[in-house]
């Protein structure tokens, strides 16, 4: 048999061979292995992957490849138990000895399995004369109430981790009264016991069969969750923005956690219910546009929770380059989106060549980008400037003005960007393929020509800051265009991480004065948390007004100040994050699913989602095809994925130099100001997704050079290296 490298059945049912019981026999009744046996047995029982430090496992890899599915475990200092697994919810005992016993063995005998494990009675006195432990002299064990859990799900009830043994061994639930349990845990087990077969661990984490039922008032607050409160609820000032009514592009700039995304989704749904009235034959009313493929989800979740799914269906959720996508498929001279490898290799031949082109000339030394960042500076340039603004030739893009670039290039300097433009389409040609803004470009050139196409009837934009002038004409297009009734775009210009200073006309959308409108009420944070992220915003200011960050002023909401974290190294960073979601679980009553871990890059998302499943904390990652923002499960996103979300607890995790802020290398001294401003912009949108309770997580060493910019009034700062947090650090 092979070892399952993946065991998902808890717990698991134990089997002795005859040589396990025959070497069982050879111990005298008193010896120490008699007595810590059962321990051993019980944490194999519960999860031998949980317990792998008290267990010591280790794989019997010198015997061959016969013996890597056999494991040995530890008794006590001397001793050893060997086993292997049966199937996925089953492991076999094979011998129990000394450490050199185990280690001498060249094979196992797994043919003759006796029997199921149990915990041996008190010795008899019969037993004592020959030291049998089986058979039927045994007295049977009572069943365990909770003995099918895993430890870390008791946790979540508010067990103690130095009490989850004892309630495992319950088998009378009048006996959760005789341990020191606090007595929330203890309410929560009556609670669960009470359910009787109706109940399953899955149960923990379903917000609609939660055993918090039990009380009328819990049920209420916990089943309406804090997200759905957050996300869901309307102010009489939201309520104001969905029912007033607008012809033409509406602008509706809020700040950081004023409810835009609420806003907008019951504005979407009311147009939806309003041409209903009139023409119950269309099948397409309303479009929902955003920027992230999570957003996306998110927001269709929330229509689906509010008005369910065929109600749901009647609105169109869509990241806008994924809608271009879809229409240009099968269309004439259709190419495939180019991957990441295949856009740089395209970008490196181009500056390559060109530079070898121009080597002898007087363009030689205009070459702008110089360092080991060039690549991202020239691929900005085309996709924010020449794509981003539908320059069309080279005169175009000499008096283009190049706003929010933030860097001048003369004449020269932009005759080498359009020459490496120019080989850069060629590159991308010979490979038939296309960046992702020629998707934009294409649909816009695509839906001018197309007499067939009939514009939605509503159109909202969400994080519309982030749009390039050229998606904002193609949503225009959809919209109607020039004759556009129904177009509301929802902007925070000091949340944009993608895409600066380009004003709404320049992308075909014309405001006028008296359809644009202000929310300057913050609902989401606290005055803690707006205090921290204020802090940090106040260094590298920018000139422009849009990008004032929210004063704590905006919210009326109070809470207890963020917590910086400085870990000794990543296990004790890792170790931190899981206790500390335990104890906010466990003992403060918050939710899995209430909670969220931020992370700059995709790669700290993977480790982090691995380091909370090896801990059994129910875990979606933002990538899964299954996340739901409703889902009672912890989630892991990335701060660019996070845009437009928001969460009762959060994590910003991996908070070190070379990550956030990322290495930045540029020989322009206010490009390289401007790039560290966009870092901490988004560091800044990390920090208010949270509502209530913010962790900034780092390292002792080579900790993130922003957590220096934070004004240390506004933070708990602690280190951690194992031990028990300093007080007031929860």
């Amino acid at each position: 048999m092979q070892l399952m490298k993946e065991v998902s059945a808890l717990p698991y049912t134990l089997y002795i061979t005859r040589q396990f019981e025959d070497d069982l026999k050879g111990f005298d009744p008193q010896h120490p292995v008699r007595r810590l046996l059962p321990r051993t047995c019980e944490y194999l029982e519960d999860d031998p992957r949980h317990h792998k430090s008290s267990l010591q496992n280790e794989p019997l890899k010198r015997l061959g490849k016969s013996a890597w599915s056999v494991w040995h475990s530890r008794v006590d200092q001397s001793y050893r138990i060997a086993w292997r697994y049966e199937d996925n919810s089953a492991i076999l005992l094979l011998r129990v000895g000394s450490h050199d016993f185990i280690d001498s063995y060249a094979t196992f005998n797994d043919a003759d399995i006796l029997r199921p494990w149990h915990e041996p009675a008190e010795p008899t006195d019969e037993a004592r004369d020959d030291g049998d432990l089986a058979g039927p002299r045994q007295t049977p064990r009572a069943p365990r109430l909770f003995g099918n859990w895993s430890s870390v799900h008791l946790e979540l009830l508010g067990v103690p981790s130095s009490e989850t043994r004892d309630v495992k061994r319950i088998t009378d639930i009048d006996q959760i009264y005789d341990l020191g349990l606090p007595d929330f845990a203890k309410q929560n087990l009556a609670d669960v016991y009470a359910l009787g077969d109706e109940w399953t661990t899955d149960c923990l984490f379903d917000s609609s069969r939660i055993f918090y039922r039990s009380n009328a008032d819990q049920l209420a607050k916990y089943c309406r969750g804090e997200i759905k409160q957050l996300l869901l609820n309307l102010s009489p000032e939201q309520q104001n923005y969905v029912q007033m009514q607008t012809t033409g592009p509406t602008l509706i700039k809020g700040v950081a956690g004023s409810g835009k995304t609420t806003v907008g989704i019951y504005r979407a749904m009311r147009q939806t219910h309003a041409r209903l009235l009139f023409e119950q034959d269309r099948d397409r009313q309303v479009l929902f546009v955003t920027y992230t493929e999570t957003l996306a989800r998110v927001v269709e979740q929330i229509f689906r929770e509010l008005y369910g799914d065929e109600q749901a269906k009647r609105v169109e959720v869509w990241v806008l380059r994924e809608w271009l996508r879809n229409y240009l498929d099968g269309r004439p001279g259709n190419r495939p989106v180019a991957t990441r490898n295949e856009l740089y290799t395209a970008l490196w031949k181009a500056i390559y060549s060109v530079s070898e082109r121009f080597s002898s000339s007087a363009l030689s030394k205009h070459r702008p980008g110089r360092g080991r960042d060039r690549h991202d500076f020239f691929l900005t340039e085309i996709q924010d400037v020449i794509k981003g603004r539908d320059l069309r030739s080279w005169d175009e893009y000499a008096r283009a003005e190049r706003v929010g670039r933030r860097t001048a290039l003369g004449s020269q300097p932009r005759r080498f960007v359009w020459a490496v433009y120019e080989e850069y389409e060629r590159n991308l040609a010979e490979i038939g393929k296309r960046d992702y803004l020629d998707l934009a470009l294409d649909g816009l050139r695509e839906l001018q020509a197309d007499a067939t196409f009939r514009p939605y009837d509503a159109v909202v934009v969400d994080e519309a800051q982030d749009l390039q002038p050229v998606q904002l004409q193609v949503v225009s297009l959809l919209a109607g265009g020039a004759s556009a009734r129904d177009l509301v775009l929802l902007a925070d210009p000091a949340q944009s991480i993608y895409y600066k200073g380009i004003p709404w006309k320049e992308g075909g959308v014309h405001i006028a004065p008296a359809r644009s409108f202000s929310m300057k009420r913050n609902f989401r944070n606290t005055r803690q948390i707006l205090g921290t992220a204020w802090s940090l915003a106040q260094h590298g200011p920018s000139d422009d007004p849009d990008e004032e960050p929210i004063s704590p002023e905006a919210s009326t909401r109070s809470g207890p100040r963020p917590q910086m974290l400085l870990c000794r190294n990543r296990d004790y960073h890792d170790r931190f994050v899981v206790e500390t979601i335990k104890h906010l679980c466990g003992e403060m009553h918050y939710r899995p699913g209430d909670i969220a871990v931020l992370c700059r890059t995709r790669e700290s998302t993977l480790r982090m989602t691995s380091v909370l499943n090896v801990a059994d904390l129910p875990t979606v990652h933002f990538r899964d095809a299954g996340f739901d923002i409703f889902e009672n499960n912890i989630k892991v996103v990335t701060i660019n994925s996070g845009k437009g979300l928001e969460f009762p607890v959060v994590f910003v995790a991996d908070l070190r130099e070379g990550e956030l802020p990322r290495n930045l290398s540029n020989d322009d001294e206010r490009e390289l100001e401007a790039e560290m401003r966009g870092e901490r912009r988004l560091l800044y949108v990390g920090m208010t997704r949270a509502a209530s309770r913010l962790y900034l997580v780092s390292y002792i060493e080579g900790a993130s050079s922003f957590l220096g910019e934070i004004d240390a009034d506004t933070v708990v700062v602690a280190h951690y290296e194992g031990q028990e947090l300093a007080a007031g650090v929860s």
